[in-house]
């Protein structure tokens, strides 16, 4: 979901260029896992129970990517197997995306409806910005020589009918 963007420009080589992008690199998940972690610390869910999985789906991928001829980049995803949930709608086939919803936050009339009321965290929640707050934590403290670059893609692997 996010690149560290590196200009190799700006240093004497492209080993000193691909040792600070992971270095960044590793500096960026650990500030991702510290802000799931503090999002995860702020309540205790009632209706389910947590998986460790959408904790897990933070990966650092270590091999540079070539961008241009001038660029270097390395990746910080979600993995999609692990940040996808089975959905708690009653009947429903439908998954969920953890990092997406609790970054964007949601709301289910389908659920209020099945339940009779509303419950929060549960049927609606105002979202956290997670991916925001990620990124503007690593922006406070990382190399001004490397940029960041947020990419969303969201896949299933199921066919889309």
């Amino acid at each position: 979901m996010a690149n560290n963007l590196l200009s190799v420009g700006f240093f004497d080589d492209e080993l000193s260029a691909y040792n600070t992008l992971l270095r960044e690199g590793r500096k960026l998940e650990r500030i991702a896992r510290k802000v799931w972690r503090q999002y995860e610390n702020s309540y205790s869910p009632k209706q389910y129970v947590r998986t460790g999985n959408s904790a897990k789906s933070i990966k650092l991928r270590t091999m540079p990517i070539k961008l241009s001829e001038d660029e270097i980049g390395i990746e910080l995803t979600w993995e999609n197997e692990l940040a996808w949930h089975d959905s708690v709608v009653p009947n429903s086939k439908k998954k969920g995306h953890a990092i997406l919803l609790i970054s964007a936050g949601w709301h289910s009339k389908k659920l209020e409806r099945a339940y009779g009321k509303s419950v929060y965290r549960h049927t609606y929640y105002e979202g956290y910005g997670y991916l925001t707050e990620v990124i503007n934590a690593y922006n406070a403290v990382r190399d001004k020589r490397v940029g960041l670059e947020l990419e969303v893609l969201v896949k299933m692997k199921r066919p889309l009918k």
